[in-house]
C-alpha cells in the first residue's frame, strides 16, 4: 500500500473537494516520520519575507483526534542534512476539520531574512511530515489530504538606509505598497517594544518611504517598526 502520493478529485458526492486546485491533490498516511518534501530552486533572500500556505483535510480513514502534522520550511546545510527555518503544528480535531470535503488552509511563516541568517541565500525546502506521538501507536493511522500549496515571497518590513548629518534623523521604510506601520523609538533598548515612543503611523504606498525624525536629541536613539492590521 502507498503511503504517500496524489489522487485524483473525482467529483462523487462526499467525497469531492469543493475548492481543490486543478484535478490533484496528496495523500500522506499518519504513520511518525513519514513525510512528502520538496526542494525548490528558489532561495531564500534577504530583506524578503515568505509564507508558505497549505490546505488540509485532517481525519481521514478514522484518523484518531490528536494526530498531529508538522508544516516546515526548511534549507540544507553543507551537509545536506535539512534544517528547519520556521513551522508550523496541525491537530486533527473536528473544530479543525468539520468536513472531509473542503481543504482548511494552514500557514507557516518567516518574518524577514537577515543578510547573516544561515538560510540566507539557501535553497528554500518545503515539508509536510506527520508527527503523531511515536509512543502512542492509537495515534497512528488515517491520512491527511493536502492541496493548493502555495509559497509567497514578500518585501520584510524593515528600516533602511539611516542617516543623520547634522540634522534630523533620516530613514526609509521599506515593505510591500500599501502596509500600514508604526514607527516606534527608545534610547534604551532594555525597555520592551511595548514601552517605546510611537513617533507616527504611516502607509507605504509604494514600498519605499522616506521618513524623518525631527525629535530626535543628541543621545543613541533606536528604531523599529511594526506592522498594523
Amino acid at each position: 500500500m502507498d503511503l504517500a502520493g496524489t489522487f485524483y478529485n473525482v467529483p462523487f458526492p462526499g467525497e469531492y473537494i469543493d475548492n481543490c486546485d486543478g484535478v490533484q491533490a496528496a495523500f500522506l498516511f499518519a504513520i511518525p516520520q513519514l513525510a512528502i518534501y520538496q526542494d525548490l530552486g528558489a532561495t531564500f533572500n534577504a530583506g524578503k519575507a515568505y509564507t508558505l500556505t497549505v490546505g488540509l483535510i485532517g481525519g481521514g480513514g478514522g484518523m484518531a483526534e490528536g494526530s498531529t502534522l508538522q508544516l516546515s520550511l526548511y534549507y540544507r546545510d553543507a551537509s545536506n542534512n535539512m534544517i528547519t527555518v520556521a513551522e508550523t503544528t496541525v491537530t486533527n480535531t473536528a473544530d479543525n476539520f468539520p468536513t472531509n470535503t473542503h481543504l482548511v488552509d494552514f500557514q507557516v511563516q518567516v518574518p524577514g531574512v537577515a543578510a547573516s541568517d544561515a538560510w540566507a541565500g539557501r535553497n528554500i525546502g518545503i515539508q509536510l511530515l506527520a508527527t503523531p506521538d511515536f509512543d502512542d501507536p492509537a495515534q497512528w493511522g488515517g491520512y491527511w489530504d493536502a492541496g493548493n500549496v502555495v509559497l509567497v515571497e514578500t518585501t520584510a518590513l524593515n528600516l533602511a538606509s539611516p542617516a543623520k548629518t547634522g540634522g534630523p534623523m533620516q530613514l526609509t521604510v521599506q515593505s510591500e505598497p500599501g502596509v500600514v506601520c508604526q514607527i516606534l523609538a527608545t534610547g534604551n533598548l532594555t525597555q520592551p517594544v511595548s514601552n517605546w515612543t510611537s513617533l507616527a503611523t504611516l502607509t507605504n504606498l509604494t514600498g519605499s518611504l522616506p521618513f524623518v525624525d525631527s525629535t530626535a536629541g543628541a543621545g543613541p536613539r533606536f528604531y523599529t517598526a511594526q506592522q498594523l492590521p
